[in-house]
């Protein structure tokens, strides 16, 4: 038996005891089957013909070895019908979709937002599950002739993986003009500290600003030498705030019940199959609580395939009247809320939190001061 023959059909090796070779030489002469023992009394079966051979040979002392060879491994999968069909789906997958587009990543040095540069590409016909070009050179062309936002685009293909870099085109500073190269302020404030990198202050600390007055101007005065340049530096400004809220005494409120799953779909190449639909139709007086989109990895690759869920909730409207202890709640809850909304805008130097009750409903007035950067180029 060749070994090219062993490989492709497959083969057992089997080991007959030293004093029992000659009976199992005996019986494959008699029987027609051309088989030969070496001297450490190993010999191999073909598969094909392996159950014949072990019950002429069930008299004898016979040891088995595992299938080897192409179809011997295979045999070994029969009973696993799960591993054979993902063989087959992966193959197919393969061949189906070669040459795709699987993911593109926008590199994180680029000083473009991601979304935009995604769907510039989009535009220019370059997506997930789009083919790859011959030459990626025509899509980056047209990207950059449609897109006013962006100087520089490239497309580095890897495997079936889009990666991205772009650069955006210059603009000037935020807060500085086009013309005049000026830095202003964003909001109405008094200056607390004025830090000037490059040009020349136009503002001092204990000094009342209005959000579009010029902090810090980049035009030089001609008795210093004339001239404009792009202004850097910092003024921070002490902000007053204000917020009103008004709760009723009286109001509607919706309740949801728990959360059920309504829909399951699977997105292939941006083609989207229902895999799961709780109602035939639309989902009638639900409201959507929740999407979810899970993508699908094989070997680390992202595949240009998502399951998709969609959670619903039927709401309930009632009418409700809050008590004064309930509406004393509220108006505490809706206090805190701002609190954090304004906390989040700067260093708080004062905050007072006042309510007043009423047969209506309850009024809530929050006075704040806080420290925060009016303009700063960051240089």
């Amino acid at each position: 038996m060749t070994g090219l023959f062993c490989f492709i059909f497959g083969y057992v090796r089997a080991h007959v005891n030293e004093d029992e070779r000659a009976r199992a030489v005996n019986l494959f002469l008699k029987n027609g089957i051309s088989l030969k023992i070496n001297s450490q009394g190993f010999f191999y079966i073909p598969l094909f013909s392996l159950r014949k051979i072990k019950a002429l040979l069930l008299p004898l002392d016979i040891e088995y070895g595992e299938p080897s060879g192409l179809l011997g491994r295979l045999s070994k999968l029969k009973t696993r019908y799960g591993i054979i069909l993902a063989l087959l789906l992966t193959v197919a997958l393969y061949i189906l979709t070669a040459g795709l587009v699987f993911d593109i990543r926008v590199s994180e040095s680029s000083d473009v937002d991601a979304g935009e540069v995604i769907s510039a590409l989009a535009d220019a016909g370059f997506f997930v599950g789009a083919r790859f070009p011959d030459n990626t050179e025509d899509i980056e062309r047209e990207v950059l002739l449609s897109s006013d936002k962006l100087s520089f685009i490239n497309i580095n293909r890897r495997g079936s993986v889009a990666y991205i870099e772009a650069r955006g085109k210059s603009v000037a500073p935020e807060g500085v003009p086009q013309a005049g190269y000026e830095i202003v302020a964003k909001y109405d404030a008094v200056i607390e500290a004025v830090e000037v990198k490059r040009g020349i202050a136009r503002v001092a600390v204990g000094q009342t600003v209005r959000a579009g007055d010029v902090l810090i101007s980049g035009i030089i005065p001609d008795d210093l030498g004339g001239g404009s340049i792009t202004p850097a530096g910092s003024v921070t400004g002490r902000v007053a705030v204000t917020e009103r809220i008004h709760l009723l005494r009286t109001d509607t409120v919706c309740e949801y019940a728990d959360e059920a799953l309504y829909l399951k779909k699977i997105n292939i190449l941006g083609k989207e199959i229902n895999i799961f639909k709780k109602y035939r139709n639309s989902p009638g007086k639900y409201d959507i609580i929740s999407l979810k989109s899970t993508p699908i990895y094989l070997f680390g690759v992202k595949l240009p395939i998502s399951v998709g869920e969609i959670y619903v909730s039927r709401g309930t409207i009632r009418s409700v009247e809050y008590t004064d202890s309930e509406l004393i709640g509220l108006a505490e809850a809706e206090c805190a809320r701002a609190r954090a909304r304004i906390t989040a805008l700067g260093e708080v130097v004062g905050m007072s939190c006042d309510t007043e009750l009423g047969k209506g409903g309850i009024s809530v007035r929050l006075d704040a001061v806080y420290l925060t950067e009016l303009c700063a180029t960051g240089e």
